[in-house]
């Protein structure tokens, strides 16, 4: 029995091994080998006087499996699903991986992974066009090229990428890796086919002109749609275009009220002219929209009271007019509203600074009058500081403290040449207990310096320059060197 026993064990190892050994035979096929070998051959490594970071092609070796390469990865049927090659770089203009070959004949063997899903390239020097036999490859999901000094226009070829659910391409430090995609295209109507589609993201691009086609509604599944040459979440409205680099041109379409599933739609620092859809209204399940830095005319859209789950609007640096709609104050999930460097007027609507999640609010740069609307809405957040900014509008009014909200963390109310008639400062300014930013500078503001300042421990800085104050300077003021200049009658 014994000896049964072990023959039955000595199969099972042999056994064992035989399928190991067949495992270790199995490579990845000749055919993918061959196309990846040929695809290094359009790239070239180069010294960086850094050995210990290795080429990530070193380990390409002809003979080898594969699907064990850097960067490399294959099914269980031992064909080629992802390729990601990521170079290191270094200042100056120091990139490990270049290309090689030239533009015409660069990547054409890629098509021959006919099972290849996942493309990535990241701090390449490419320094060539996108290739439009990259089209072929019909079983695509993702794109994403990331600093590479890709240049030239969308290839119409995509269209065909049917799989395809995310295009990235996106130059990071634009002059130290390119300055993008160029031409007059735009996004070409051959890639209104791609229904799969979720993400599509191009980063600053403002050698690209043209529209966005009005068939984009063929991007049903989209989610992520960003076209931008500056700005970002936290509000820096830096722009890249210029007037020979405009970024993308025309009129937004209707039929982007189509997406369904979209949730982020950023355009900033293009421009586009005309309206605002009013078709966007109705994408009840957007949480961004950034339009800032363009050239639309006409008023935000009543219909943006319907955007519940909207976190982010962006719309300064257009020439947007009209009142700012009531309907906004529906917009119960709002996080950040900023509408700055626009011509809207008249009364800042009631609820504008109440909405319960806002925590920035920038209105300045306007033609906004009358009196700050009361800021003691009941259902507010008060864990979240709020800071506000409707500096050079028309406002006048008591500049009452009470009726500002209580977690107001920094407020701008700056202004020249008389534009806003705010009184003097009132005493119950200590009721701010949380701010700790106030810039009131270049007003009409009178009277003296309340003492109530001493009570209001959070202040970091304060800028009260060139207004009329007279009589002593609180103690809190002068520990944090406010900023007093222009007020002649003040005493130190």
């Amino acid at each position: 029995m014994a000896s049964t026993m072990n023959c039955i064990s000595l199969l099972l190892l042999l056994g064992l091994a035989l399928v190991q050994k067949s495992q270790a035979q199995q490579l990845c096929t000749p055919f993918d080998e061959d196309a990846l070998l040929v695809f290094k051959s359009d790239l070239s490594c180069n010294d960086i006087n850094n050995p210990s970071i290795p080429c990530p092609l070193d380990d390409w070796v002809p003979g080898t499996d594969c699907c064990q390469w850097g960067g490399v990865q294959c099914d269980a049927s031992h064909r080629v699903t992802s390729l990601i090659v990521a170079a290191y770089f270094r200042q100056p203009m120091t990139f490990q991986l270049s290309r090689a070959s030239d533009s015409a004949s660069f990547g054409r063997s890629l098509p021959r992974l006919t099972e290849l899903q996942d493309l990535e390239f990241d701090f390449i020097n490419l320094d060539t066009y996108l290739p439009p036999a990259w089209g072929s490859i019909t079983k695509l999901r993702r794109l994403s090229i990331y600093a590479t000094s890709i240049y030239g226009e969308i290839p119409r070829e995509f269209g065909k990428l049917s799989e395809l659910t995310t295009f990235t391409i996106d130059t990071l430090a634009p002059g130290l890796f390119g300055f993008g995609l160029s031409g007059k295209t735009g996004i070409p109507r051959e890639l209104c086919k791609l229904s799969k589609l979720k993400n599509f993201v191009m980063r600053y691009h403002p050698n690209l002109s043209g529209g966005i086609p009005d068939c984009i509604d063929g991007w049903r599944s989209i989610e992520n749609f960003q076209f931008f040459n500056g700005g970002d979440e936290n509000g820096r409205d830096f722009a890249l275009k210029t007037a020979t680099a405009t970024g993308l041109t025309g009129v937004l379409p209707a039929s982007l009220g189509n997406l369904k599933n979209l949730r982020s739609l950023n355009l900033a620092a293009n421009s586009f002219g005309g309206l605002i859809p009013r078709s966007l209204g109705y994408l009840t399940s957007l949480e961004t929209v950034n339009l800032a830095m363009n050239r639309l005319t006409g008023e935000i859209p009543a219909e943006f009271g319907n955007l519940k789950s909207l976190t982010h609007l962006f719309l300064y640096k257009n020439r947007l007019f009209g009142e700012i709609p009531n309907s906004l104050g529906k917009m119960t999930a709002i996080e950040v509203l900023d509408v700055a460097s626009n011509g809207f007027y008249g009364p800042i609507p009631d609820r504008m600074y109440n909405l319960p999640n806002m925590h920035r609010l920038r209105l300045d740069d306007n033609r906004l009058w009358g009196p700050l609307p009361r800021g003691d809405y009941l259902g507010r957040n008060l864990a979240i500081s709020l800071v506000m900014n409707v500096s050079w509008n028309f406002l006048d009014g008591p500049l009452n403290p009470r009726q500002l909200p209580k977690n107001i963390y920094e407020l701008r109310m700056s202004t020249q040449n008389g534009r806003m008639a705010f009184t003097g400062i009132s005493p119950t300014i200590r009721v701010l207990k949380n701010l700790r930013v106030l810039d009131l500078s270049h007003n009409q503001l009178t009277g003296e310096l309340p003492t109530t300042f001493n009570d209001m421990p959070n202040l970091e800085v304060v800028d009260l320059s060139i207004n009329d104050f007279h009589g002593k300077v609180p103690s809190r003021l002068k520990a944090i060197n406010a900023n007093l200049s222009g007020n002649t009658r003040l005493v130190m």
